[in-house]
């Protein structure tokens, strides 16, 4: 299969929708944040859609007419940067909420840092991989059948190329579901993708049409 055929191409992945559990909604998550006076984090293991939740969320906010400020640390970019540090504190005001995805890769110190930074903030909001730093307002776990969800999305509901049941192949990645996406590129690059090819030109439009 042609990589621009691929259905777990990057294109398509990072137009997949975080799926919100029945009890929780952006409207609920910012009733959350008002209880805790402004500051949480949003907990979950790597690879279960931490960072997709937060773009989200963030359209929401800024659909209310809040302010938001993004910032986005990584094990390759693990820091804010002297450009950061060097500029005056952002102005940041009561209506901005700020985000930064990956704060457990700044040092303890950097992390006060920027949490004064942010106190005249309406909100500062936090992704973990375990709780800390910030009272938890959501925690996020993709379940198996989630999992399932998201892959008959990408393959137009036809699971019958799959090396194995959506259960086993999320366990086998460890529920690190980027990961499992990952080693489902390479199952459909390989000669099992080919066989599932006679709906590849289907599915391309449909990435194209839907999730870019």
């Amino acid at each position: 299969m042609k990589a621009r055929d691929n259905p777990f191409r990057s294109e398509c992945l990072e137009g997949l929708p975080f799926l919100w559990p029945e009890e929780v909604s952006p409207t609920v998550l910012t009733d959350r944040l008002r209880a805790a006076h402004g500051r949480g984090a949003i907990v979950g293991p790597h690879g279960n859609g931490k960072t997709t939740l937060c773009a989200e969320w963030s359209e929401y906010l800024r659909a209310q007419r809040w302010g938001v400020a993004s910032y986005r640390l990584t094990r390759e970019a693990p820091r804010l940067g002297r450009d950061f540090w060097k500029a005056d504190p952002p102005r940041w005001d009561e209506r901005t909420v700020v985000m930064l995805d990956g704060a457990e890769q700044l040092p303890t110190w950097s992390w006060w840092r920027f949490r004064y930074a942010a106190r005249r903030a309406g909100g500062l909001v936090t992704t973990l991989h375990r709780p800390g730093r910030l009272p938890t307002l959501l925690a996020v776990k993709t379940t198996t059948a989630q999992f399932e969800r998201l892959l008959r999305r990408l393959l137009d509901d036809d699971l019958s190329g799959l090396p194995a049941a959506p259960e086993a192949i999320l366990a086998g990645a460890g529920r690190d579901v980027r990961l499992a996406f990952r080693a489902l590129y390479e199952h459909y690059a390989g000669p099992a993708g080919a066989q599932s090819s006679h709906g590849s030109s289907r599915r391309r439009r449909q990435c194209s049409a839907n999730w870019v």
